[in-house]
């Protein structure tokens, strides 16, 4: 047994005990990766299958100066080329249709030949989904049952319509739409200042103000207490030489109730062009 103590020439030295050296971790091992949990895999639920969403239109045309109209539903599909009318809903609406001088090939989504399609076409038609009004030719082809037509891609791009597809509404709101396909209607209507703001600014297109005038020109409403100023124009220059309508016998009740019936007069007005 070692006692520690080992004979030097100039005496005694301490030593200690050798101990066994840790085995050293390569510094080229990697690191040992942190336990995984095990994901649960979900399982996806089997297809669902709903009803699917249909456009309701109008189709409008005119023959002999007569106008002819039926309603039908159609499909936005996006592998379509061109807009088709089905055989049956041409047939049953008696549209009028013109034969093609060359009759085309036309191909359905398996890329078979369309027996009876490419051969006639329809005469320009005026189709109307609310205030959206546009006119198209169609090709006139067999298609499936309670489909009245398609409506190609190419429609979707040049209209790009807003669609929302949880209510199956659909919007038309391009630059296009606005200048070629919604009619603009003008409606001129008299407004007071706080009706001015609840108007959309999208909607107000121009804003014109009419007052009534003193003997010097000025707007008269402005030289009355607040209370009397919508009925400014009893005070104008306007009216102070209309005489109002003689009657025999005028008591003060009647003329609080004709005072109350009268319409308040108009501060400004206000032209709004209507659009879907």
């Amino acid at each position: 047994m070692s006692t520690g103590y080992v004979p030097y020439p100039d005496g005694m030295r301490k030593t200690w005990p050798l101990r066994p050296k840790a085995k050293r971790q390569r510094e080229d091992s990697p690191p040992e990766a942190p336990p995984t949990k095990k994901l649960h895999e979900e399982i996806p639920s089997e297809p669902v299958h709903g009803q699917r969403p249909v456009l309701k239109a109008e189709l409008n045309w005119r023959i002999r100066n007569h106008t002819d109209r039926c309603h039908g539903t159609f499909m936005l599909d996006t592998g379509c080329t061109g807009p088709i009318l089905s055989e049956e809903f041409v047939r049953k609406e008696k549209i009028p249709v013109v034969r093609r001088a060359s009759p085309i090939q036309m191909q359905d989504a398996q890329g078979d030949i369309m027996m009876g399609a490419g051969e006639y076409i329809t005469v320009p038609l005026e189709m109307v989904m609310g205030k959206h009004e546009e006119k198209l030719r169609w090709e006139v082809a067999p298609l499936e049952k309670g489909i009245s037509g398609y409506l190609p891609v190419s429609w979707i791009r040049k209209h790009n319509p807003d669609i929302n597809w949880h209510t199956n509404r659909i919007q038309f709101r391009s630059e296009h739409c606005k200048r070629h396909c919604i009619p603009t209607e003008v409606e001129i209507e008299a407004i007071e200042d706080w009706e001015m703001l609840a108007e959309d600014p999208a909607e107000v297109y121009q804003v014109g103000t009419a007052v009534w005038h003193d003997d010097s020109g000025e707007d008269v409403s402005l030289r009355l207490m607040p209370e009397y100023r919508e009925w400014a124009d009893v005070f104008s220059i306007e009216k102070s030489d209309q005489i109002p309508e003689h009657r025999h016998m005028i008591t003060t009740s009647t003329c609080t109730q004709e005072r109350s019936r009268r319409s308040v007069p108009y501060t400004h007005a206000l032209i709004r062009s209507s659009r879907c």
